[in-house]
């Protein structure tokens, strides 16, 4: 098996032309430091969550939010997890896969996401409650307004093996969602 050696990585950008909702993000000027948990089934399939509240309203996107003050990264991202899918999951079964930045200039948006992955099984019951709708998606075959992020490397990370080096998603592209 290849190894894999997570780097940050992300994108900086001076405007993003289709999001239009960043005047209503209640922490814009600020760096925020964030978790994002990609959760895969066993069967590989991404749980991806449908935002309903700015910014990104409509995008898609993984689970995961705000640390909060004092609180270990590893307990932020099982919170989130429980908070946001409705899924216990064990300290040891979360998966490090790097660090991300997101910057948006124009918007004066930045987040610092620390990334993790974690594997259910397919029975797994999801419970939305933050967002408008989920789904379990190929991650060569996302919805088209999809927040980029290392997806690629989340599933290299999860399934290994030379099947997973092939994979480039359609999140890495992404021009809007990054």
């Amino acid at each position: 098996m290849k190894s894999y050696s997570p780097s940050v990585r992300g994108s900086i950008t001076e405007n993003a032309k289709e999001v239009r909702d960043f005047e209503q993000d209640p922490y814009k000027d600020r760096i925020v430091v964030c978790v994002l948990v990609y959760i895969f089934r066993e069967d590989g399939k991404l749980l991806l969550l449908k935002r309903k509240n700015p910014p990104y309203s409509g995008y898609w996107e993984t689970v995961g939010g705000k640390v909060e003050f004092l609180e270990p990264l590893e307990k932020a991202a099982m919170r989130e997890v429980k908070e946001e899918a409705g899924i216990e999951i064990d300290e040891s079964s979360l998966q490090f896969v790097g660090v991300f930045q997101h910057i948006v200039k124009a918007e004066k948006y930045h987040r610092v996401l620390i990334v993790y992955a974690v594997k259910v099984p397919v029975n797994v019951e999801i419970k939305v409650s933050e967002h408008d709708e989920f789904g379990w998606f190929d991650i060569n075959n996302l919805p088209e307004k999809v927040l980029c992020g290392p997806i690629d490397d989340a599933y290299r990370i999860v399934f290994g093996g030379s099947n997973a080096e092939k994979v480039e998603t359609k999140a890495r592209k992404h021009p809007e969602g990054c």
